[in-house]
């Protein structure tokens, strides 16, 4: 399971998308990786 935070649906299927088009090994690394402004959380911990 994937927590989109702040993120609209749109940005999370199109950065899904992306990724599944992608060799990444860690998608769900690859997934909280801030491309473009698109996550806005800060990490606490």
């Amino acid at each position: 399971m994937i927590e989109a935070y702040d993120m609209t649906l749109e940005a999370v299927i199109t950065k899904l998308m992306w990724l599944m088009g992608r060799e990444e090994q860690d998608m769900q690394k690859a997934f909280y990786t801030q491309i473009n402004h698109d996550i806005l959380f800060t990490k606490r911990g």
